[in-house]
């Protein structure tokens, strides 16, 4: 037989109050609760008066943090609404160069800068950037400064623009506010694909020389640009046109500063994989996406001589085709560049060869594969060339291989080292964003191209051996 289990009446009784106790202190239902909503907890009573409109539209807006870290964003501070939004970030590169520079015979040439070798160690970027929206989540700001050892840590301004984004206002949605930006201010316009990149999103070290010899950096000026087409995934186009003080014409003076203005437009049609939001470039493929996007690029400059500059005057044009594709653990990206050159002293051909039409071109191909996904240890490669027409002008090469370790799973943290094999000749023409006018007595020339990020210039062959730890937030 079982055993027979009884219970005490007074028990039985205990029993009973208890619960009449609690079901007495337990909030009721609001009328319209939603069904199957379980009473008796401080979260199922959240539910229920969200469920009648208690707490309102600004539930989700309150929920959201006002100050914090955000691993996408970084640092941050917002109002309520998000209206009012301030991102602060800090870029860190510290970097280890080696040149191992090659005399060309048993004497250093005209065109060699010398043969003896360098070693340092340098704080190549030490950025601090505030950006975000003020009153309009479409009206953006941005402020970057840098003060590292190439500048011998005097503190300097990079960026500082608004840009108002009239996408929403034209259609009615806030979904589409970048259709359209409009942005006034100092900012690198978009021209070359690679100048385009943040340097804190660069595959290799640092950028490649036929890069830093179109380049035409930082300008001020305004300028429009957008998104057309396309979701988040799939086909798209950006367009960005900007009409601008010059090139390379930040941290100008205003009298000295021509009065014809510089024009640059670029045309990126991505016709498959992930959509490159507002233009933000990356190299490499750490976080293994989808892409396959075509650019365009143009930008013309001429010089007048309204500020009096060594009597200079001078007209240039650039065309650019660039391309990035990304699958899986791989990545490639290419760019060939074509410039037109006229320099001019009054109404007279400068001497020396560099008069009318000087023609200059140029392209790399750099590509990567990540060896070990699950770690971010990739292996790259880059050759790069710059080839100018002129019998009197000199040519340029670079080429060799890098390795990369995205230590965060991405470029915010990451340890880069790369190879590379440079012969520059002394003779070249000058680079795009210093058009200046380095000519001596008689039609001497000496180049003025010199990369003091990349490390290089005019006059030297050898290999550099570089290595860089990157923090970036």
């Amino acid at each position: 037989m079982g055993a027979r289990v009884t219970t005490s009446p007074w028990l039985a009784a205990g029993f009973c109050v208890m619960a009449s106790v609690l079901v007495a202190d337990e909030p009721s239902a609001p009328a319209g609760a939603a069904d199957g909503v379980e009473l008796g907890s401080l979260a199922r009573l959240a539910q229920l008066e969200m469920a009648n409109g208690n707490g309102g539209a600004d539930t989700e807006e309150a929920a959201q943090p006002l100050a914090g870290y955000d691993k996408s964003e970084g640092f941050f501070i917002r109002d309520k609404t998000g209206d009012n939004y301030l991102r602060i970030g800090v870029q860190l590169q510290i970097r280890y160069s080696y040149f191992a520079r090659d005399k060309r015979g048993e004497d250093v040439g005209a065109d060699e800068v010398g043969s003896s070798d360098t070693s340092a160690i340098e704080l190549e970027r030490a950025r601090l950037v505030a950006e975000g929206n003020v009153l309009s989540k479409n009206l953006t700001y941005k402020y970057q400064g840098d003060g590292d050892t190439d500048g011998a840590g005097a503190w300097k301004t990079l960026d500082a623009y608004v840009e108002y984004w009239l996408g929403a206002d034209l259609t009615g949605d806030q979904a589409n506010a970048s259709l359209m930006g409009i942005g006034i201010g100092q900012f690198k316009p978009f021209f070359l694909r690679q100048e385009s990149a943040s340097s804190s999103r660069l595959q290799m070290v640092e950028r490649n020389i036929t890069n830093e010899f179109f380049n035409i950096d930082r300008n001020l000026g305004l300028w429009v640009r957008g998104d057309l087409i396309g979701d988040k995934e799939g086909p798209g186009v950006f367009y960005a046109f900007a009409m601008t003080n010059g090139f390379d014409s930040v941290n100008v003076r205003p009298n000295v500063v021509d009065n014809v203005p510089a024009f640059v437009g670029k045309l990126d049609f991505q016709l498959w994989g992930s959509k490159i939001e507002r233009g933000k470039y990356e190299e490499g493929n750490p976080r293994q996406k989808e892409l396959f996007t075509v650019g365009l690029s143009a930008a013309s400059d001429y010089n007048n001589n309204s500020n009096n500059l060594n009597g200079l005057r001078y007209q240039v044009y650039e065309l650019g085709l660039d391309t990035q594709f990304k699958a899986s653990i791989f990545s490639v990206q290419a760019e060939y560049i074509m410039r037109w050159l006229d320099y001019q002293v009054g109404n007279t051909a400068i001497p020396g060869g560099r008069g009318d039409a000087q023609f200059a071109h140029g392209g790399y191909v750099q590509a990567g594969v990540l060896i070990i996904p699950d770690y971010g240890i990739e292996l790259t490669a880059r050759c790069a060339a710059i080839w100018c027409d002129d019998a009197q002008d000199g040519n340029g090469v670079e080429v060799g291989p890098g390795i990369n370790w995205y230590i965060s799973g991405d470029h915010k943290i990451k340890l880069q080292a790369d190879v590379g094999w440079f012969d520059i000749s002394g003779n070249l023409q000058d680079s795009t964003e210093d058009l200046d006018g380095s000519f001596g007595s008689g039609g001497n020339f000496a180049s003025s191209f010199e990369s003091t990020s990349a490390g290089v210039e005019a006059g030297e062959q050898g290999l550099l051996l570089r290595t860089q730890l990157q923090l970036s937030f």
